[in-house]
């Protein structure tokens, strides 16, 4: 870009031997320099020129004495009045590694934390279904005044006064149903503890999809912020060339044009890279945006061979399916007992003061209860068939899960290998882009190309660096869901 510019320089000079030069303007426009960017640290094919996208060494700034105009945001364009004021611009966000944002989201969302209450609600459910198989304790004792007196001789049947104090033990003997509940709860307990690890192994998931999608963003935002410097350079080229009277208005406005269309996709990107840090944010349940601190490295991927075997023991969503279906196949197993007799066992002591004609001061009972079901209209038939139904339904879910999670791992493994190709190809397209706006720049400050020219090779090599950051988003999420397909992430 240097050799450009002072070729166009050279030239312009040579033009204006008969006239002096414009006395330097107040309000020339000095594009800053771009900042660098960052190499991407996911194990990637290496890149094709030394201009790939993140590989590439920032575009140097121009140097040239030659007076420029002003940026063609300064020429005259104001918010209207009807759209308000724009409120102030928001706070950067903090930055957060990868494996913090992970291990944050896994102590601290929502979704999480909602999957280990379940847990405490199924440890009470088991306790409360375990006080049908135990033994039960329980005394009253009451006081009563009377109003009257009531005798039959000298035996009193009504005393003023009535003390009662009882006490009742209740024992079940022989109830199968109520065991078999009880061993169901704790089924329901252990399902409840593989729901966390799902959830925990969803957001981990989510929480590294956002955080890949900010470190995209932020690519998209480098490509467009060059392609703004680029725009702005050949801007500044035009209006010399316009001055010297080597080019006409029109290739001027046409620069300037191009240079207002980079800015709003600079704008655009950066409400993109908002969006994408306040979406980490929530993922992280923390009161405003993250921003990615780093680029993880996923590295040591297994073979193919070796991350499809044991898939359905290592991913938490196939275990959870798994329990399932055994907690379904339990209740089903269990039906029988529903029609068995039950036998309980009641002690009951009572102590009054005084003791009357008709109760004594202290008395005690035994019953021995047997319960026999006989005939109960359908309803034991008709849920032997409903756990049947939802055995089936479990079954059917676990076999849709371990084709699901293979079918993950093989597609995955297929995307790194085409992602692979595409970033190799992304990079240098990229590369021959940027190579082909050299040439036409150097062709155009030389007069042998049009501004059509330049500002066509100008989109090319911003669309060319967009889709390089495409393509290694793509190679990053690849990887990703092969890790979390073969149930080794998070």
């Amino acid at each position: 870009m240097v050799l450009v510019l002072v070729a166009a320089a050279g030239q312009d000079a040579g033009a204006r031997q008969a006239a002096p030069a414009p006395p330097p303007r107040s309000d020339v426009y000095q594009p800053p320099a771009p900042a660098p960017t960052a190499t991407p640290s996911v194990p990637m094919p290496p890149a094709a020129a030394a201009s790939t996208p993140g590989a590439a060494a920032p575009a140097p700034a121009v140097t040239t004495s030659v007076p420029t105009s002003a940026p063609p945001s300064a020429q005259g364009t104001e918010t209207p009045a009807a759209l308000g004021a724009s409120p102030a611009p928001p706070s950067p966000a903090p930055p957060i590694t990868f494996r913090e944002a992970i291990d944050r989201a896994l102590s601290q969302n929502t979704t999480v934390q909602q999957a280990v209450a379940e847990v405490l609600r199924a440890e009470a459910l088991v306790l409360q279904t375990r006080s049908s198989s135990l033994p039960q304790v329980n005394a009253t004792a009451s006081y009563t005044r009377y109003g009257y007196l009531i005798k039959f001789g000298p035996v009193v049947i009504q005393p003023h006064d009535v003390k009662n104090e009882s006490g009742t033990i209740s024992v079940p003997l022989v109830n199968l149903a109520s065991w078999a509940q009880w061993a169901h709860a704790i089924d329901n307990k252990t399902i409840a503890e593989l729901s966390v690890a799902d959830a925990k192994r969803r957001v981990a998931v989510a929480a590294a999809n956002a955080f890949l999608t900010v470190i995209a963003r932020r690519r998209t935002i480098d490509a467009d912020q060059r392609a703004l410097e680029t725009a702005r350079a050949h801007f500044d080229v035009a209006h010399q060339r316009q001055v010297a009277g080597a080019a006409s208005r029109l290739e001027e406005v046409q620069a300037a044009q191009d240079v207002s269309n980079d800015e709003v996709l600079v704008e655009q990107a950066t409400l993109e890279l908002r969006r994408a840090q306040e979406a980490l944010g929530v993922l992280l349940s923390a009161d405003g945006p993250f921003d990615a601190a780093d680029e993880p490295v996923f590295a040591d991927l297994p073979p193919l061979g070796e991350a499809m075997g044991g898939v359905e023991a290592k991913r938490a969503d196939v275990q959870l399916l798994a329990m399932r279906q055994t907690a379904a196949e339990h209740v089903l197993r269990d039906s029988w007992r529903d029609r068995m007799p039950t036998l309980g066992l009641n002690f009951q002591e009572q102590l009054q003061q005084p003791s009357t004609g008709f109760a004594l001061s202290h008395s005690w009972a035994a019953v021995l209860q047997l319960n026999l079901p006989i005939y109960d209209g359908g309803l034991r038939t008709g849920e032997k068939r409903e756990r049947r139904a939802l055995v089936d339904e479990a079954a059917a879910n676990l076999a849709g899960g371990k084709v699901q999670a293979r079918s993950d791992v093989r597609i995955a493994g297929e995307a790194i290998r085409l992602a692979d190709q595409g970033l190799t190809s992304a990079r240098r397209a990229a590369a021959q882009a940027h190579e082909a706006l050299d040439i036409v720049n150097l062709s155009y400050g030389a007069g042998a190309s049009t501004s059509l020219d330049v500002l066509d090779a100008q989109r090319r090599a911003r669309d060319a660096d967009t889709a390089a950051a495409t393509a290694e988003d793509a190679a990053r999420q690849a990887r990703l869901d092969y890790l979390q397909g073969s149930g080794r992430f998070p």
